[in-house]
């Protein structure tokens, strides 16, 4: 979740991916997709048959959006 920060208004999630041309079904790879803010807002965006791919340098950041789509997956 994102802080309600006025200063950050234009570099939340849902403002950046409202910029994408996301539809059900797609097929995303998220490069460099950090602990996963942006990859569980498109997952719900692309919905159950679509797939998103994150992508990172470091592991410890795989882990951490490992765990948040786990999280998203059980409210399914």
């Amino acid at each position: 979740m994102e802080l309600d920060n006025p200063f950050t208004q234009t570099n939340r999630a849902s403002v950046i991916i409202n910029h994408f041309d996301l539809r059900l079904g797609m097929k995303i790879l998220d490069a460099g997709c950090g602990p996963g803010r942006l990859t569980i807002p498109i997952a719900k965006e692309i919905g159950m048959h679509g797939k998103v791919t994150a992508l990172d340098m470091q592991e410890g950041m795989l882990l951490r959006v490992k765990e948040k789509a786990e999280i998203f997956l059980c409210f399914l």
